[in-house]
């Protein structure tokens, strides 16, 4: 299925964004990933990003149908990628971005004049990321059909930025020397999806090493931060 560049307008998916199913595999598919999901539309990474909550409800529901029956077609299990872009939002949005401590973004060519400063968020900002995740999960699985999310906490999005030495210097319970103390975040958000959805549907997390200079720390130690 598409990406998180894939969209038309309103945040939704376009009929683009899904391949046509008469050129998928009928049975090589295990598992098929979307493309990153903003789980809040005011803030998108571009202009064409697909967001789970759109006011479009009219026509929401039969595009994102197309979107998950495309993958289902294929004989995989559909699970969508949801996500936060955080200070990678661009200008377009006409919002400030947000981001754990208000530390800019660097080491993109180019990304001066697209992505304005970010700033810290509150902590009634974070207490509020979980179920902004929550209610995006539940959206796509209970209302649209999808088998199953998974948080993106990698590439320099919201959630990597909470977890990374480098962005996340907070002081309250969100920040801290540790990945593990970094990683509270992460594993609130990934509770309060495990709850939305239900026992039988699938919960995972995307986290990578390196991605745009953010992530600085061992990677044996990830699974502990989201543990």
């Amino acid at each position: 299925a598409g990406g998180g560049g894939g969209g038309g307008r309103g945040g939704l998916p376009s009929t683009e964004s899904s391949v046509p199913p008469s050129s998928s595999p009928s049975s090589s598919l295990g598992m098929c990933i979307t493309g990153n999901v903003m789980v809040d539309a005011n803030y998108l990474e571009s202009p064409k990003c697909v967001a789970a909550k759109s006011n479009a409800k009219s026509i929401q529901n039969h595009l994102w149908r197309a979107w998950r029956d495309t993958i289902v077609h294929s004989n995989a299990v559909a699970v969508v990628q949801i996500s936060h872009p955080g200070r990678q939002t661009t200008i377009s949005n006409g919002i400030t971005p947000l981001s754990p401590s208000g530390v800019p973004l660097r080491g993109i060519a180019g990304h001066t004049p697209l992505i304005p400063k970010p700033r810290a968020m509150t902590q009634t900002e974070v207490d509020a990321l979980p179920e902004a995740f929550a209610e995006a999960a539940h959206i796509m699985c209970n209302d649209h059909g999808f088998d199953g999310v998974q948080l993106h906490a990698a590439h320099g999005y919201l959630l990597d930025t909470f977890l990374s030495a480098r962005s996340n210097t907070r002081s309250d319970k969100y920040g801290g020397n540790t990945l593990r103390e970094r990683g509270e975040v992460l594993r609130r958000c990934a509770a309060a999806v495990r709850r939305a959805v239900g026992p039988k549907r699938v919960v995972g997390v995307k986290m990578g090493r390196g991605a745009f200079g953010q992530v600085a720390d061992d990677p044996s130690a990830a699974a502990d931060a989201v543990a």
